[in-house]
């Protein structure tokens, strides 16, 4: 009965239900539904559907859970048959149909794309992705879901996911500072591993401690990471620098340049290291330490009982050397016996300057360097190290040949002098040894020396020639404030009575007769006496820029004509002398010369003394001529010295000047006619303004006429020429008529032809400053004519100031001579 009435009552309820659903249908109940869809969820698939109503109908009559409670639908507290009306009215599918089922699938451990994939392989959905560290699940694997695995949902569901992230960060420790024994118990104790240990040298961090950590302190980072550790090693190894046979002071800069402290300075006799310098160290050179170790010395203090220093003497290579060049200087001490001490002691140098342009010359061991712009004269000081024994040397740097032609011209003749005096000294000592290979070669030496001096060339150069401009006259130096001075006029005649001298020595060899009875050796030894007291005084002068100015004429006669000629001569007469009968020639062995000579014995001193008094032995002559040419290398230095200061000078005061060529030929005198000239006509002249008051300063050329126009037309193309810089300048120019009479086939020593006196008075012009040229024995013929007929013909005369360069040319017909 009961049965009956409950399948009564269902019936009934099924009907209502119906009726209800196609109210919906009929009345579109979507607006309404959505209104209470959230409410009616009981079951929480997302759905309002025939479960959710039977659930609802179930509870009925029931009070509601509460406010929230989704089976209370109209809110009014009671679970009742109009709260499932309501939520029919809700209902997310057409007729409250339910939803298919799907089990959730256990994705738990998988990857995050394979669980996904298995989500949505049985029709469900991934809903959130969260993530999480997990110890256990590798990172990118899925820790949990939700809805859990077997669980029905309705189709589509969503299911949430947990993935790992793996194990929870660990943050790396602090180990730096920390002893490696230290830091590595921290790593691990951290659950970290200890990863690549590599070792740097530190001047902060002791060795064997942290001096840096990757990752670096407070990194989160998975354990298990490793950690990698840079390790201390001390202070960075320097290498021990070798400072023996420095002396101290310089072993000591040595020792602090390399980071290191000197440590016990000890000293001790040597006979091999110099005193005040280093004989040995500790540690050893080439050793590595660390920065800031101490070095050890032992520094010499001589020999035990070596000799006293007391005397000392500078030996240059050159006193006068070419801009861009250097000089060796070689240092002799000796004791208070006048015995030189060898090895030679330390000596400490210095460069001071007297007038000096440019870079300064550097001394670097016993060379001074010199830069290409380097001018002036200097003085190199020197000391013996460790006492106050000293001494002085002077030298002189001149303009470089590219710069200055001319003074690179005389920079070699000084190089030549010097090569001279030690190949002369050679000389003699290899004859008195009898050594005859090395007689032939210092023979072929001293001549190539002579060679490669060109007279001619030096003859028409002027030592005295400023670069950026003409020397100006002594009348403007007056007018500048630069008035002549007593010892201006006493330099004047020092310089002349120079050039007297070397003409009587270059005379006294030219004319030496070993058959004659004149005792040649004193009269050598006389002229070197003669010679070092002019030396002296010219060591001693002291002129003004004046004096300078004015005598360079003289000075460039000694400097371009005596000097060159007197080396020429010498050179001669020394090869003559060594092929002389008896000594090298005939005679093989010259001490067999000697012993022939018994009973006078066999040394050649005796034998020169006794036998042969009657002609100038060799070994005289090169006893006497190797002190001359020491003399005549000493007159470069003061003679340079002065001119350079005096260039220096007109060049700081803006005194150099402008070119002008005051050259002007007025006109000859050969004879008593003025149309056609003779050659050989005594007191012939040539009338010129600009004419040097020094006859050989003044360069004449008589061109023949078959040079003539070739001549001629180089002549008239420096005229007007507007370049003209310097002496220098000028000079280049004017060799470029040389150049046309060479190559015209001419001799050059033909035409060329020096007056024998200058006088100032003229026939053909009135002019004060017009000078005679005078030919005592007329002019030399430069041109000749053998045929029947024989005419006039024109000769181009050209006068040459070599001083100023003030010059002028002219062409005047000549009649041949027979």
């Amino acid at each position: 009965m009961i049965t009956k009435l409950w399948q009564l009552h269902l019936k009934g309820y099924l009907r209502f239900l119906g009726s209800i659903f196609l109210l919906v249908f009929l009345l579109g109940g979507s607006a309404f539904a959505a209104t209470f869809t959230a409410k009616c969820q009981v079951d929480g698939d997302n759905d309002v559907d025939k479960l959710d109503i039977q659930l609802i109908l179930a509870a009925r009559n029931q009070p509601a859970s509460g406010p929230n409670d989704s089976r209370d639908a109209d809110g009014d507290g009671l679970i009742t048959v109009n709260d499932a009306r309501v939520c029919v009215l809700a209902c997310t599918l057409p007729l409250c149909a339910v939803v298919s089922q799907v089990t959730v699938p256990d994705v738990t451990g998988l990857s995050q794309a394979e669980a996904e994939a298995a989500i949505t392989a049985v029709g469900l959905t991934v809903g959130a992705v969260t993530s999480a560290s997990s110890d256990t699940v590798p990172a990118g694997h899925v820790i949990s879901q939700n809805p859990a695995a077997g669980t029905s949902v309705a189709s589509g569901s969503a299911v949430d996911l947990v993935v790992s992230t793996g194990p929870a960060p660990v943050a790396v420790p602090n180990v730096v500072g920390l002893s490696q024994a230290n830091a590595e118990p921290a790593i691990t104790g951290a659950g970290l591993t200890v990863g690549a240990v590599t070792s740097a040298s530190s001047d902060t961090v002791p060795a064997g401690h942290v001096i840096s950590q990757n990752p670096t302190a407070g990194t989160a980072v998975a354990p298990g990471t490793s950690v990698d550790l840079v390790v201390s090693t001390g202070p960075a190894l320097v290498a021990v620098p070798d400072v023996v046979g420095l002396s101290q002071t310089d072993a000591e800069v040595a020792i602090i340049g390399a980071g290191l402290v000197v440590g016990t300075v000890t000293t001790a006799h040597s006979d091999t290291v110099p005193a005040g310098h280093v004989i040995s160290q500790n540690p050893a050179a080439g050793t590595s330490v660390a920065s800031g170790s101490a070095v050890d010395l032992v520094v010499s203090t001589g020999p035990a009982a070596g000799p006293v220093p007391a005397n000392l003497t500078l030996e240059l290579s050159q006193s006068v050397i070419a801009a861009g060049g250097s000089i060796d200087v070689t240092p002799h001490v000796f004791d208070s016996s006048g015995v030189e001490i060898v090895p030679t002691p330390a000596i400490n140098y210095a460069i001071v300057a007297a007038t000096a342009q440019g870079t300064p010359p550097q001394m670097t061991g016993n060379l001074i360097n010199t830069a290409a712009d380097t001018r002036g004269s200097y003085q190199v000081q020197a000391t013996v190290d460790g006492s106050t024994v000293s001494a002085e040397a002077n030298f002189t740097v001149l303009a470089d040949a590219v710069s200055a032609p001319q003074q690179g011209d005389f920079s070699n003749l000084v190089g030549a002098q010097s090569q001279l005096v030690s190949k002369m000294k050679a000389l003699h000592d290899a004859v008195l040894n009898n050594d005859l290979p090395a007689i032939q070669a210092l023979d072929s030496d001293i001549k190539a020396i002579r060679d490669s001096v060109d007279t001619d060339l030096l003859e028409r150069s002027t030592a005295f020639a400023p670069e950026g401009g003409f020397p100006p006259t002594p009348d403007q130096l007056t007018a500048a404030g630069f008035p002549e001075l007593p010892e201006d006029a006493a330099y004047g005649a020092l310089v002349e009575a120079l050039v007297t001298k070397m003409e009587e020595i270059i005379t006294f060899y030219q004319t030496l007769d070993p058959a004659s009875s004149t005792d040649d050796e004193a009269r050598l030894a006389a002229l070197n006496n003669e010679l070092q007291d002019l030396v002296t005084q010219l060591q001693n002068a002291n002129p003004t820029v004046h004096g300078v100015v004015k005598y360079a004429g003289w000075m460039n006669l000694l400097l371009g004509d005596a000097l060159p000629k007197y080396l020429h001569t010498l050179v001669n007469r020394i090869d003559q002398a060594l092929r002389d009968e008896g000594l090298v020639v005939m005679y093989r062995d010259v001490q067999k010369l000697y012993a022939n000579a018994a009973p006078f014995g066999t040394g050649p001193a005796r034998y020169y003394r006794e036998v042969s008094p009657t002609f100038f032995g060799l070994v005289g002559l090169l006893a006497g001529s190797s002190i001359q040419v020491q003399l005549v290398q000493d007159i470069y230095g003061p003679a340079f010295t002065y001119l350079e200061n005096a260039m220096i000078t007109l060049a700081a005061h803006g005194l150099l000047q402008s070119y002008f060529n005051g050259g002007i030929l007025h006109g000859i005198k050969t004879g008593a006619s003025l149309s056609a000239h003779v050659f050989g006509a005594s007191g012939s002249l040539i009338e010129m303004n600009g004419a040097n008051e020094i006859p050989r300063r003044n360069l004449v050329f008589l061109v023949g006429p078959d040079a003539v126009n070739q001549v001629r037309s180089v002549l008239e193309s420096i005229i007007n020429l507007k370049d003209i810089r310097d002496l220098n300048d000028l000079r280049e120019k004017l060799e470029a008529v040389i150049d046309a009479l060479k190559g015209a086939g001419k001799e050059y020593r033909k035409a060329r032809q020096f007056p024998d006196q200058v006088f100032n008075n003229c026939i053909f012009s009135s002019d004060s400053i017009c000078s005679e040229l005078v030919y005592n024995a007329g002019f030399k013929s430069v041109y000749h004519c053998s045929g029947f007929f024989c005419f006039s013909a024109p000769v181009l005369i050209m006068a040459r100031n070599l001083d100023t360069d003030d010059w002028d040319f002219g062409l005047f017909n000549f009649l041949p001579a027979n």
